[in-house]
Parts: structure tokens; C-alpha cells; sequence
């Protein structure tokens, strides 16, 4: 799902906007109590609730509300120059939140070219336990067919070009409407909207769908087990009774009417309450 975050890099002049999920670029650390000034400096920045040192990489994972200013500031106050920030912001809205939860108890798995710290951060904030960073398209279309010959049945959502193939590949596939093109033409199914909560829209309707025609093959499969001796002469040999090409044309098409009737009860399904 490529759509559910953004990746950018700020150097030094970067906005000071509030935003969520850093990883902080630091030159000149690498001793244990560097590392520790250094977190201890982040971690007394307002908005900031974790702040954790990659010693190797001498990158500082910073997850909070905040501004990338103050957190370049807090590093050059004890004493170290901040290179750079990877800002991961989180562009889920709060509706999204709750489908992909939803979507968890489908047992969703998240496939996403971006890098394992961006995949991280939005998988942990939606729920999703496994998931699979900087994959190439080819490593999508062999994930679906490992799921395949396990029996699964794969649903794909994607929108970019290198999503193209797995969408083709797997059972039913859904394109994000305002995606690309050939991710449209590789689908089953195109979600209007540029959301992702239009997936948990088109599961909810078409899981009505099914219903409804199962209701309605029912109630035909009872009407015609009952009409079709009736119109027979079924009931002369006990009561002399038969059936009038009157009454009979007339609950056909009360049989036809009631089918019609019931399918129309799905213009007022609304997905979100299901």
C-alpha cells in the first residue's frame, strides 16, 4: 500500500511544520554517553514520546508530534550538528485507521517499496503485524503466489506501476482510482476514491450483494417448489381444485416483483455502518 505514507528528506533549513516519525542524521557521535546526551536531549523535546540511537548508523529514531527544528536544535545544544531528517508523516485519516484494523482481522499483510522505517511506522500505527519494506515489483507477484498455492485467496490493493503485475496476479484485485493507469487496467476492481477506505466500502457491499442474491434464490427456489405442482393440478385428485392462467400469470409476477424488490433494499445499504 504506497499510498499510505509520503517519504521526504529536509537538510538543515527544513520546514518547521509539526510532523510525525523522524529519523535524525547526526555527525560526531559514537560513544555510549554521547548517544545517551543526545537521546536524553531529544526525549525533553515537547511533542517527542520515544526517542532511540542507531550507534552503528549514528541515527536517532524519533517517534512524536514535533517539529524537525526543535530537534536539530536540542542535538546542537549539547553539542552535536544535526546532517540531516527523514520526516515520515502519517497520512491516514482516522476513518482509514479503523478499516485497516478491520482489514487486520482479514489477516492483511502490507507490501510497499518505501524504506523499513516508513513501513514500520505506518504499520504500527494502523495494526498491521506483518509487512514487507523495499520489495520490488517481482517480489510482490512471488509474495501472492506464495499465498496461492497455500490456498489463500489474495486480495491486492495497489495504484502505482510496479503494482501492476501482483494486481493482475492475484484472486481479485483493486486499483486506487487516482493511481496510475496501468494499475487501473491490471484490476478487477477500481475504488473511485483516492482512499483506502473504499476497500473496506467494496468488501462490505459486495458481501451485501451475495446476501441478497442468496435471499432471493431462496424465496424463487420455495415459490417455484410450491407453484409449479400447484399449476400442475397437483390439488384436483384430493380437493378439485385448479389453478386459473389468471392467478398463475399474476404470482409469477408477484414472484418477479418480490426478487426486483428485495435487490432494490440495496440502494439504502450504507458500507460504513457495516
Amino acid at each position: 500500500m504506497d499510498t499510505a505514507s509520503r517519504h521526504c528528506e529536509h537538510q538543515r533549513s527544513s520546514s518547521s511544520g509539526s510532523v510525525q516519525h523522524f529519523d535524525l542524521m547526526v555527525e560526531g557521535a559514537g560513544c555510549a554517553s554521547c548517544v545517551g546526551k543526545i537521546e536524553a536531549a531529544l526525549q525533553k523535546v515537547s511533542g517527542v514520546q520515544s526517542a532511540k540511537m542507531n550507534f552503528a548508523e549514528r541515527t536517532v529514531s524519533v517517534d512524536g508530534r514535533t517539529t524537525s527544528d526543535a530537534l536539530i536544535g536540542a542535538v546542537e545544544m549539547v553539542g552535536y550538528t544535526a546532517k540531516s531528517i527523514n520526516v515520515y508523516a502519517d497520512t491516514l485519516e482516522e476513518k482509514e485507521k479503523t478499516d485497516l484494523a478491520y482489514y487486520k482481522r482479514l489477516m492483511c499483510e502490507m507490501a510497499t517499496g518505501d524504506n523499513r522505517a516508513t513501513a514500520q511506522a505506518v504499520a504500527n500505527k494502523v495494526g498491521i503485524d506483518e509487512f514487507f519494506a523495499e520489495v520490488l515489483p517481482e517480489d510482490k507477484s512471488n509474495k501472492i503466489t506464495e499465498l496461492k498455492q497455500h490456498g489463500e485467496v489474495v486480495g491486492m490493493t495497489g495504484d502505482g506501476i510496479n503494482d501492476a503485475p501482483a494486481l493482475a496476479l492475484s484472486d481479485v484485485g483493486f486499483a486506487i482510482g487516482t493511481g496510475t493507469d496501468v494499475a487501473i487496467e491490471s484490476a478487477d476492481i477500481t475504488l473511485m476514491r483516492g482512499s483506502l477506505h473504499g476497500l473496506a466500502d467494496a468488501i462490505a457491499v459486495s458481501q451485501a450483494t451475495i446476501r441478497n442474491i442468496k435471499q432471493n434464490l431462496f424465496g424463487a427456489f420455495i415459490y417455484n417448489a410450491a407453484g409449479i405442482p400447484i399449476a400442475a393440478g397437483a390439488l384436483y385428485p384430493f380437493f378439485g381444485v385448479l389453478l386459473s392462467p389468471v392467478i398463475a400469470g399474476g404470482a409469477m409476477a408477484f414472484s418477479s416483483l418480490t426478487v426486483v424488490s428485495n435487490a432494490n433494499r440495496l440502494r439504502l445499504f450504507k458500507a460504513e455502518e457495516h
